[in-house]
């Protein structure tokens, strides 16, 4: 009887043991299954920012906006004085209903300079405006994201603005190095923008993508909500990475210069003259706007530098050859401008006569003061 007691109580045990092993297991399946029923995962909604349509020519172009509804915190601590928590919400959809309700007459398009994420609402410099632009700027987008975005909101989205005002040089610069045979109006694909959540999306815990879990997606989630999603980490790391690369030499340089004048700007102006012309076709003043920078000696961060100079076959600009690269790019949007008879408002002209440190927290990108003086030039100018 003993024997046979001490069996039962060890297949007992057993039982407790597996149930408690199985029973975590169970719950993670559950709560799993429960929320994907119930909860909306913020990084699958990401996936929507890839539209495709057909416009007036017949030709298929893919966007480059951000998702609807896109809504998340960030932090811009460490990147300029006060540079707390940011409420980043962006998305087509809210973009349009405000362009709407407004009833705006002026967009701005561009890249993640119009954008101004890591700055907070408010205080972005397209609002700053009188009246205030409705802001279509997209980080990475290139003059070509804007005028296939541009179309797509005239001829799709139905908005009649008056006035557009339109800013690209360094995403220009970085894919007329890096692939200029690729820039045409038909040819150009280009990938999703990269931003905090699509990053966070991509990792993964004991093998599984953060995305592919209703789970593991809450819980990073609603952590970068409580603590914030840091840019600074990210543009350190990248900084760094840049610092191994050799620099070009004098040689080098001429030949990269030969090469933009001779073949890669000259497909930029084709892109400039189909924005001029989608201007005539739907009667608004399109303004054209030159990219100022941090490429300055006079530069002075607030803590480490984050600038990221141009790359050209495997190699880093120096500080002298950056700010010539800019402003090569600059002088042909104020070259495209006189040639098609558009407007141009010179920011890279009115913000170099300021003290360029209190204004950008890496190369390009606009603090709070930044975006006020930006606002500034284009008043008065």
């Amino acid at each position: 009887m003993a024997a046979g007691g001490g069996g039962g109580r060890g297949l007992l045990l057993k039982r407790i043991l597996v149930f408690a092993l199985l029973m975590p297991l169970l719950l993670v399946i559950l709560v799993e299954g429960l929320l994907r029923l119930v909860w909306t995962n913020p990084y699958l909604a990401t996936e929507q920012a890839e539209q495709t349509w057909t416009n007036r020519d017949g030709q298929l172009s893919m966007l480059r906006l951000h998702p609807p509804g896109l809504d998340f915190h960030a932090t811009a601590a460490g990147l300029y004085p006060d540079g707390g928590e940011i409420r980043v919400r962006w998305g087509e959809l809210r973009d349009l209903v405000a362009a709407r309700e407004t009833g705006t007459d002026l967009l701005a398009l561009g890249g993640s300079t119009t954008e101004c994420a890591l700055v907070p609402e408010g205080s972005r410099w397209p609002e700053l405006l009188e009246p205030s632009a409705a802001n279509f700027g997209v980080s990475g987008n290139t003059l070509i994201e804007s005028y296939r975005n541009l179309r797509y909101l005239l001829e799709v989205r139905g908005l009649r603005p008056k006035r557009v005002m339109v800013m690209h040089g360094v995403n220009d610069l970085h894919e007329l190095l890096s692939r200029p045979q690729d820039f045409e109006l038909r040819r150009w694909v280009k990938g999703l923008p990269v931003e905090f959540l699509r990053r966070e999306s991509e990792e993964t815990v004991l093998g599984v993508r953060i995305r592919d879990s209703s789970l593991l997606s809450m819980v990073k989630f609603y952590r970068g909500e409580l603590f914030g999603r840091v840019h600074l980490d990210a543009s350190l790391h990248q900084r760094r990475e840049q610092e191994r690369l050799p620099l070009l030499s004098a040689s080098d340089f001429v030949e990269l210069k030969t090469i933009l004048r001779g073949q890669a700007l000259p497909k930029r102006g084709l892109v400039f003259a189909a924005l001029a012309e989608l201007a005539a076709s739907y009667a608004f003043e399109l303004v054209l706007l030159t990219q100022p920078h941090a490429f300055d000696a006079r530069y002075r961060p607030m803590g480490a530098d984050l600038r990221q100079h141009p790359l050209w076959q495997g190699k880093r600009a120096d500080l002298g050859q950056a700010a010539l690269l800019m402003d090569l790019i600059n002088q042909h949007t104020r070259d495209s401008a006189a040639r098609l008879g558009l407007e141009l408002r010179d920011l890279a002209k009115c913000i170099a006569e300021l003290d360029p440190s209190p204004l950008f927290f890496d190369a390009v990108h606009f603090t709070p003061a930044g975006c006020r003086a930006v606002a500034d030039c284009l008043r008065s100018q």
